[in-house]
């Protein structure tokens, strides 16, 4: 009626083995149960990497990205834009499995300034790795590769620009806000030694992985056509990324013309239902406004009526 539980610490060497002994085995499994309702609970409401971008989202309540993307994209923006080989170059290894721990176990992490940059890079590299699912899907992978079928430059970026309009609203904002980042690294090339094509060396396959366990993961033609479409990307970010910029930034007509999925179809309904109800709520309050003068005046004459017999 026992079990164990093994403490596993990325910041210390040695991990610690606790037994947990039940008088009987309804105890064992009442322990087991509330065991695993507190790894879902730390998974929702604590846990960064490895988590859905979803899950992230529901804990934000002023933005539209992940809040470990916002920061973390700020600070490299920050601070590593004159920084050679910024996403290239490893950072600091205790920095950032203590930061890493630091941010799973739900604290605020603040990067201050006299950070490596280079360890927050590497964070975000990390995080963008573990995602359950790459960030432009399993479902939108071969159809993101096909686009190097398209010769013709505007219908390669029409065609591309419908399939990030697929995405999920989550996906779609962080990953502009990561190619914007991006972009700014390739402007100041002259500091960072980086352009697009040795930037898709290192995002590419983070975020375009096909998902069908039986494909041949060296073929060198997927390889390449990976590589071809992120660059695509970074070279025409303003082509490509122009209208979600104007989501993000409030634009109401073009997010909900353009919002996907089914959580965007519950807002989108959600938003209709409040414009109904306040324009009901007028019409309702419009006639008690109207009145009050006309019956005041009404008053008056009757008065005045009063006083002259």
């Amino acid at each position: 009626n026992s079990f164990c539980l093994l403490e596993d610490n990325p910041t210390e060497k040695v991990k610690n083995k606790y037994t947990l002994t039940g008088q009987s085995s309804d105890e064992r499994d009442a322990w087991e149960i509330h065991m695993a309702n507190a790894l879902r609970d730390v998974l929702r409401y604590r846990k960064v990497f490895g988590v859905p971008i979803k899950v992230l989202l529901k804990r934000e309540k002023e933005s539209d990205i992940p809040g470990f993307v916002d920061k973390s994209i700020k600070f490299i923006r920050d601070y590593g834009l004159q920084a050679e080989g910024i996403f290239r170059l490893s950072g600091r290894a205790t920095q950032i499995e203590k930061l890493r721990t630091q941010l799973d176990q739900g604290k605020k992490v603040f990067f201050s300034e006299d950070m490596d940059v280079n360890s927050v890079a590497t964070l975000f590299k990390q995080w963008l790795r573990e995602l359950p699912e790459p960030l432009l899907t399993w479902r939108l992978y071969k159809d993101f590769v096909g686009a190097i079928r398209y010769q013709n430059l505007e219908e390669r970026l029409a065609y591309l620009r419908s399939l990030l309009q697929q995405l999920p609203i989550g996906n779609r904002y962080a990953f502009q806000h990561m190619v914007k980042l991006l972009v700014e690294v390739t402007e100041n090339e002259k500091y960072t030694k980086l352009n697009p094509s040795t930037l898709s060396v290192v995002f590419a396959p983070n975020v375009l992985q096909d998902g069908d366990p039986t494909s041949n993961p060296f073929d060198t033609s997927t390889y390449e056509a990976v590589n071809t479409v992120f660059k695509d990307f970074i070279i025409h970010y303003n082509a490509l990324f122009s209208e979600i910029e104007r989501e993000r930034s409030g634009d109401v007509e073009v997010r909900l013309r353009k919002s996907s999925g089914p959580d965007d179809k519950k807002k989108r309904r959600s938003t209709s239902s409040g414009i109904r109800a306040s324009i009901t709520a007028q019409a309702v309050s419009v006639p008690a406004v109207t009145e009050a003068p006309k019956k005041k005046k009404e008053k008056e004459g009757k008065e005045k009526k009063k006083k002259k017999t």
